[in-house]
């Protein structure tokens, strides 16, 4: 007589077809068009997230002279919120004005430098709080050339 007796130390029981899980869908042909009509993370666009947009002078770039910074963000920042800092290599503070929101464009600021930069390489510095609340800093460096 043949008993039904499971050996663990032999394989794992194979469950009843009705339960097993099918390793692809039922209508293969049906995956395609789903997958390709469901909406993406990726397909959002870019001014959903509170960022840096622009700058002048640009993030690495080699330029004649530097009077001022600007920057353009994707969405307004939180009133009061925006803070710019210019640096030398030697991480000194380049002297500089108020920062200013633009009038016409609430994403657009300034801020005046006391001179015009010398030859050498810069990093400018900046936070601002998003509508969303969220803090946001980043950095970039560009160089003023002869």
């Amino acid at each position: 007589m043949k008993r039904n007796h499971h050996d663990p130390a032999r394989s794992p029981p194979r469950l009843p077809r009705a339960t097993r899980a099918r390793p692809w869908p039922l209508f293969p042909g049906l995956l395609l068009p789903v997958l390709l009509l469901a909406p993406s993370r990726r397909s959002a666009p870019a001014a959903i997230h509170f960022e840096l947009s622009r700058s002048e002078p640009e993030a690495y770039a080699a330029v004649d002279s530097v009077s001022e910074i600007r920057l353009w963000f994707t969405e307004v920042p939180a009133a009061g919120t925006t803070l710019i800092r210019a640096l030398t290599e030697a991480d000194v503070e380049v002297p500089a004005g108020e920062v200013v929101q633009d009038r016409t464009n609430g994403r657009a600021f300034r801020m005046p430098l006391a001179y015009s930069l010398p030859p050498g390489a810069y990093i400018v510095n900046w936070e601002a709080v998003g509508p969303d609340g969220h803090r946001v800093r980043d950095y970039f460096p560009f160089s003023v050339v002869d």
